[in-house]
């Protein structure tokens, strides 16, 4: 890349980064790609292209960028927010395990930065949070019927004590019917 377009993607990129700033993104868009288009090792320019596409919820498209970006990248801050960035689009699209990945390799690169720690934290207990039950047994049908012969059983005793207990007191009843019969002769 020659000193001229090395001097005219910085402006670009300072102005891109400046449209970025004021919620420009469409115009900074078309300026991150012209400097992307002139030099595909700027690798600013593609972190702030995949950035864009986050902030629109193309996540697939962000982590292209930020993955081109990463191909390029020369200071570990950068490789660093890249991989933070990465795994934000990943949470965002429901991988928590490569979002995870993303982000203890962002740590490894930056073992400091408390924003990429306290995203993996994030990412750690929304999967705890989202992670499946195991299924409850399935009933075994032997021991069903077994307890379902159990409550038959249970409900027929009870049934069988009822007419036990209506029969002895219609007895009770008659004994002292026929007592007082007996009396009254």
């Amino acid at each position: 890349q020659s000193a001229g377009n090395k001097e005219e993607n910085n402006a670009r990129l300072q102005q891109a980064d400046e449209l970025y700033k004021k919620g420009k993104l469409v115009e900074a868009e078309e300026q991150y790609k012209a400097v992307a288009k002139t030099d595909p090792k700027a690798w600013m320019a593609a972190l702030q292209l995949g950035n864009i596409a986050y902030k629109r919820g193309a996540y697939d498209e962000a982590l292209k960028q930020y993955d081109n970006s990463l191909k390029n990248v020369q200071a570990k801050e950068g490789a660093a927010a890249l991989h933070n960035n990465m795994g934000l689009s990943l949470v965002r699209m429901k991988k928590l395990e490569d979002a995870i990945a993303a982000f203890k390799q962002a740590l490894r690169t930056d073992p400091n930065d408390a924003e990429i720690t306290r995203n993996l934290n994030m990412a750690l207990d929304e999967m705890k949070r989202t992670q499946k039950q195991p299924p409850p047994p399935k009933p075994d049908p032997k021991k069903q019927n077994e307890k379902k012969a159990e409550d038959q059983l249970n409900a027929l005793q009870k049934k069988e004590k009822k007419i036990k207990e209506t029969s002895s007191s219609t007895e009770m009843t008659y004994a002292s019917t026929s007592l007082e019969l007996n009396d009254s002769l």
